[in-house]
């Protein structure tokens, strides 16, 4: 699949100039090779994306979707712009599955013969228990402040990005044993390094990213203003750098002699921010009877890749997301109406 084939189209019109400054905005999005982005929604996330949508960059607005009319294309009724699998959205019960699927790969590799896998991997994965150190950091989190879905979900990807980072550092395949056709000797985490390079580098808009300075002149000035008051100590707190962060560097970054910094309260402070800014309540159908025909919902604080590209604008209004109830699919469609009161001007 080639850029221009994919989801990430970079727009060049023989300019040089135009490509490198396109290139560099999603670089800085956390999308570095955009052949292995594409690669990573269509064939690893399993999304299927309508053949005009793209993700793109524009002045003022950023980095969303545009579904491309440029070619005079009218629409006439609801257009269905993505279809998000079921299983590629990320909540708190799939994570679960996740570090189910990590216990099996890490005693898979335990059991390998050193024909199979390298001394340096296997010495690794002994070392580094990625299933300990996720759960850890869940408990370390969550301890401190509150056991909320959301802030679980924090921990997770918190977990994730250490595993990351200490595989990083020590140059660890993220599949291991490759060629040997064993599903198992994948590891799981691999399939989230793409997102969490994203949810690293999200610009968002929010208190957390104010500074301190700023925060604290109106801390002094409205005293009696209880949400910013506990949100401006907890802020303090993160940035004196409270103890769970210390405790996930000493504990996990330093060994051998080496010392990683693996997280800092920027860092927790960008993920918190980007989970709050991108996560969806995604309905799910609870079973209450034998047969399991029940008619029951609860909601599922959720991220959905690709489709939390799509910009918020309470003004001009022109699509909406659904569930397929056959399959449980997230779709994302373009609402006809909204479009064409929205955009769309017959002359």
């Amino acid at each position: 699949m080639s850029a221009d084939e994919g989801l990430v189209k970079i727009e060049t019109s023989g300019n040089r100039k135009l490509e490198e400054y396109q290139r560099d905005k999603f670089k800085r999005l956390g999308i570095s090779n955009i052949d292995s982005f594409n690669k990573w929604v269509k064939q690893d996330l399993g999304i299927t994306v309508n053949d005009r949508v793209r993700i793109k960059y524009s002045e003022g607005s950023g980095i969303g979707l545009v579904y491309d009319v440029s070619d005079g294309f009218e629409i006439r009724s609801d257009v269905e712009l993505l279809r998000i699998p079921h299983g590629s959205v990320l909540n708190i019960y799939r994570f679960l599955e996740v570090v189910n699927e990590l216990v099996k790969f890490e005693r898979s590799v335990s059991e390998l013969s050193p024909d199979k896998i390298s001394p340096e991997e296997i010495e690794f994965y002994v070392k580094y228990k990625q299933s300990e150190i996720i759960k850890r950091c869940i408990k370390e989190i969550v301890g401190v402040l509150e056991a909320k879905e959301s802030l679980i979900l924090v921990g997770y990807l918190i977990g994730f990005i250490v595993c990351l980072k200490l595989r990083e550092f020590y140059k660890i395949k993220d599949t291991c044993g490759s060629g040997i056709g064993n599903s198992e000797l994948t590891n799981p985490l691999c399939k989230f390094n793409q997102y969490l390079y994203i949810l690293q580098n999200t610009i968002v808009e929010s208190i957390n990213s104010e500074d301190l300075i700023s925060l604290e002149y109106y801390y002094d000035l409205f005293p009696g203003e209880t949400n910013f008051t506990s949100q401006y100590l907890f802020l303090q707190e993160i940035n004196d750098e409270i103890e769970f962060i210390k405790f996930i560097n000493s504990e996990f970054g330093e060994k051998d002699g080496h010392k990683i910094k693996l997280i800092d309260s920027d860092l927790f402070l960008q993920i918190l921010s980007a989970v709050s800014s991108r996560t969806l309540e995604i309905p799910r159908q609870v079973d209450n009877d034998s047969e399991g025909e029940g008619d029951d919902f609860t909601i599922d604080v959720t991220l959905v890749p690709i489709l939390d590209f799509v910009n918020h604008d309470n003004i001009k209004l022109n699509s909406f997301f659904d569930i397929d109830r056959e399959t449980n699919d997230i779709i994302l469609k373009l609402d006809f109406e909204l479009y064409d009161k929205n955009y769309y001007h017959r002359g």
